[in-house]
């Protein structure tokens, strides 16, 4: 299952979003109910704005591998 997290203000750590809630999309996707897979079965992406003037992104197909 495909899972969004969007956020527009204050620069911040992507962790304060991503990892530190309690109920954080990494808790979301170990813990899912209908998985097939135990973690990003179908792979796994971010991007983000930073100070560059593109936008970055980082995505993985199989679990595991991080793709830039």
């Amino acid at each position: 299952m495909c899972r969004w997290l969007a956020y527009w203000g204050p620069p911040l750590f992507m962790e304060e979003l991503v990892t530190k809630p309690d109920h954080s999309l990494i808790h979301q996707s170990l813990h899912a109910a209908e998985a097939k897979s135990e973690t990003n079965g179908d792979g796994f992406g971010i991007g983000w704005y930073g100070e560059q003037s593109r936008a970055c992104t980082a995505k993985s197909c199989p679990p595991g591998t991080m793709i830039t």
